[in-house]
């Protein structure tokens, strides 16, 4: 995609009319379809405006909770919630981390493998709450998500 000139297979894609066709890295199915619907300036703006996305300088990364993507709010009862990170970088991830109120509480070592694809558990506090991702390619690169939003 022209949005990742550094990312070799997110860059396999080609322009087709006003959609970005883009093939996606292994566990990362979805980027494509969210780059395709992103490729209009009025989707694209949406997005923004809700929070889904994230920010980089190389590295792809994307965060759900469930059917609730980077900048959604979760009002749930339980005790912990299920997130699903996903990251890629085609020099090779150094480690991704799962951020909690400003806490680190989980990261992943990733030895230069090119793709993450992660089910991380947390623990969610009374009242309202948010964890976000961050993650560095080999070469420093980072992206930092938005956060889920949580509400107990």
């Amino acid at each position: 995609c022209p949005y990742h000139p550094a990312h070799g297979r997110l860059t396999a894609g080609q322009v087709q009319g006003r959609a970005v066709r883009c093939e996606s890295p292994p566990g990362m199915q979805g980027f494509q379809d969210a780059v395709e619907r992103a490729a209009r300036a009025h989707s694209v703006l949406k997005a923004l405006h809700a929070g889904r996305a994230f920010a980089s300088n190389g590295p792809a990364l994307n965060l759900t909770c469930g059917e609730t993507p980077m900048g959604g709010v979760v009002r749930t009862k339980k005790a912990s919630a299920s997130l699903h990170i996903q990251c890629a970088d085609s020099y090779g991830l150094h480690w991704v981390r799962a951020v909690q109120d400003g806490a680190i509480v989980r990261e992943f070592e990733c030895s230069g493998g090119k793709t993450l694809s992660e089910e991380v558990d947390v623990a969610l506090p009374a009242g309202d709450s948010y964890v976000r991702v961050e993650c560095a390619a080999n070469d420093d690169r980072r992206a930092y998500s938005n956060p889920i939003y949580f509400r107990r």
